[in-house]
C-alpha cells in the first residue's frame, strides 16, 4: 500500500513540477503580464488601510526564518512520538524548499518588481518563496500527521490549505508578488511536498 502511495505521490510532484515550469516559462517570456497587471490591483487592499497595516504585520508568518525552524521542531518531535525517522526527515526535508526558493531568486528569470518593491527594482519576486515554503511545509506536515494518526486528516489539511493559500494572498495584499509568484510558488510547493511525501511512504514500512 505504501509503495502505491509513494507512486501516486511520485506522479503528483512530476506533474506539479512541470506546472511550475510551464508558469515560469510564461513568466519570463512576459506571456502573464497582461494578467498579472490587471489581476495585482483587485487582488491588493487599499494603501494606509486598517486591512492592509494587518496583512503587513502577518506577512514574517511565511517567512524562511519562521517557517523552517517550525519545520525542523516539528520534525523531531514526530519522529519522537512514532519512533519513526522517516517520518521527521520528510517534514525536516521539506522545509529544503526554502534553499531552493533561494536557488530560484538567482537563476530563474524575474519580471518587473510589484508595486511595493520600487524602491528595489532589482529584488526577485518570482516564484513567490511565502507560497513556496509555506505550502511544502504545511502540506508535507499535515500528510505525515495524518498517515501516522497522529492528527486527523479532516482538520489539518484545511489548515495546510489555508496556510498555503493565505501566504501568498498576504503578499498579494500589499503588492509585494504579482498573481503569477503566487501560482508559481505553489505549484513549486506542491512539487516539493509530494516527493517529501513519496519518499516517506517508499521507506515508512
Amino acid at each position: 500500500m505504501s509503495q502505491s502511495r509513494a507512486s501516486s505521490l511520485g506522479v503528483v510532484s512530476a506533474v506539479a513540477a512541470a506546472s511550475f515550469a510551464a508558469v515560469t516559462w510564461a513568466s519570463a517570456s512576459r506571456a502573464t503580464a497582461h494578467f498579472d497587471r490587471t489581476l495585482a490591483p483587485r487582488l491588493a487592499l487599499r494603501p494606509r488601510s486598517r486591512g492592509r497595516k494587518v496583512a503587513e504585520r502577518l506577512a514574517p508568518i511565511g517567512k524562511w526564518y519562521a517557517v523552517v525552524p517550525a519545520a525542523v521542531v516539528t520534525g523531531a518531535l514526530v519522529a519522537r512520538a512514532t519512533r519513526r525517522r522517516a517520518a521527521g526527515a520528510a517534514i525536516i526535508a521539506s522545509a529544503s524548499s526554502a534553499l531552493l526558493a533561494k536557488a530560484f531568486d538567482v537563476l530563474l528569470p524575474q519580471p518587473p518588481v510589484p508595486e511595493s518593491h520600487r524602491r528595489e527594482p532589482r529584488k526577485a519576486v518570482f516564484p513567490s518563496g511565502h507560497a513556496m515554503v509555506g505550502t511544502a511545509v504545511s502540506l508535507t506536515t499535515a500528510y505525515v500527521l495524518s498517515r501516522e494518526q497522529l492528527a486527523s486528516g479532516a482538520k489539518v489539511f484545511p489548515a495546510a490549505i489555508a496556510f498555503s493559500l493565505g501566504n501568498p494572498a498576504l503578499k498579494l495584499a500589499v503588492r509585494k508578488h504579482w498573481p503569477t509568484d503566487a501560482i508559481g510558488g505553489l505549484a513549486a510547493g506542491l512539487a516539493v511536498a509530494a516527493a517529501c511525501c513519496a519518499v516517506y511512504e517508499a521507506v515508512r514500512d
